[in-house]
């Protein structure tokens, strides 16, 4: 029996993927608890339809995250933190305060799951290399850390 997964099932599926089951297992287990419901000529349409829109969404944030990531590595980005005498700074520099860097200068896609530090936290001034990371796009962006 063909049924529309509702929810994730371990050992079944996915949500929103239509699998074939077990007449007893549908009716007694996936239906009642709303896990899934029997997938009709219509449900088959309808699903097929939002998997190609989602397809079609995803490749066009990819188009965008691509560009971006051009725009990106032609510039040197500048980050002032509050240092003492030695260049030590008083507050750790990471990923989610370079993510503050990119959002200010207008790449508000950019989240810090996509940054990666070679040096993690970075702790004085300097020049530092930052590896921005979205599936197969990967580009290195230098950041500059100086004293405020």
């Amino acid at each position: 029996m063909k049924v529309l997964l509702l929810q994730n099932v371990k050992g079944v599926g996915q949500k929103g993927e239509i699998k074939n089951v077990a007449e007893g297992f549908a009716h007694n287990r996936l239906i009642p608890q709303k896990l899934a419901k029997i997938a009709t000529s219509s449900t088959v349409k309808e699903v097929k339809a939002i998997t190609a829109t989602k397809k079609n969404v995803e490749s066009h944030k990819l188009e965008e995250i691509k560009k971006m990531f051009q725009d990106i590595k032609s510039q040197t980005y500048i980050l002032k933190q509050k240092t003492n005498k030695e260049g030590v700074l008083f507050a750790k520099c990471d990923a989610s305060t370079i993510e503050k860097i990119f959002k200010k200068e207008g790449f508000s896609k950019i989240d810090k799951s996509m940054i990666t530090l070679n040096e993690n936290p970075i702790k004085k001034i300097g020049n530092y290399t930052v590896t921005l990371r979205h599936k197969q796009n990967k580009v290195d962006v230098t950041v500059s850390i100086i004293s405020e």
